[in-house]
């Protein structure tokens, strides 16, 4: 199965802690797509957030071939940890959601706020991951699972899909739902738009309310 995608990633101000990831293997028929978000609160997000996406990117390119996704997000997990502790005296941390693709299985990981919608046309919304997020004793919201240096390796949630050509797989950070809406989501996944032309009204949306950097991958299965 083929897909075709598109992708952006913009700052909100002076710097961007999002880092996304695109790799694909035409031979094999699998690809991996992932979106990072760095924690502003917390030391260099844009670091922490690139040592992930790397991390999970030599894996992948090491290991896609002969290793199952699940195999693959799990080593990768414990060699970005090693990455992160070795970063820095100052906590670190990020959020994290990925797809892989191994011809029609499709594997869904999420860690944080970051979000994964998996659209199917005639069906609607078969997935929307739910956010890692708790409230604090000052009614402070604060995201409560990640990747973080120094704490105990936390396992994300999940999914195992089997994808059908026409499916579409949305991948973005906070800064993307924080101003457009989950709600609205659905209606842009079944606008039968190309992932070029859906990416470039939800960034034209996000250029001019989010409030946050905000990145997006979107993916077809054709």
């Amino acid at each position: 199965m083929s897909v075709r995608y598109s992708a952006f990633s913009e700052p909100c101000d002076q710097s961007n802690e999002d880092t996304i990831v695109v790799k694909s293997d035409h031979e094999s028929n699998k690809a991996l797509f992932m979106v990072c978000d760095g924690m502003g609160g917390l030391y260099r997000g844009d670091l922490a957030s690139q040592l992930v996406c790397d991390a999970f990117s030599t894996v992948w390119e090491e290991y896609h071939c002969f290793k199952s996704s699940s195999w693959i997000i799990s080593h990768a997990l414990e060699k970005t940890k090693e990455n992160l502790d070795m970063m820095s005296r100052y906590n670190a941390g990020t959020t994290m959601v990925l797809a892989i693709l191994d011809g029609n299985d499709v594997t869904i990981a999420h860690l944080g706020d970051s979000k994964v919608f998996y659209y199917r046309p005639g069906n609607g919304m078969l997935y929307e991951s739910s956010d890692h997020v708790s409230i604090n004793e000052e009614g402070w919201s604060y995201v409560s699972k990640g990747i973080f240096n120094f704490r105990p390796l936390e396992r994300p949630d999940i999914i195992e899909l089997k994808a059908i050509r026409g499916d579409k797989i949305l991948l973005c950070s906070d800064g993307v739902t924080n101003c457009f809406e989950s709600w609205r989501m659905p209606k842009l996944l079944q606008e039968d738009l190309s992932p070029s032309s859906s990416l470039s009204e939800l960034k034209a949306f996000c250029n001019t309310y989010a409030r946050d950097n905000y990145s997006s991958i979107m993916v077809e299965l054709l």
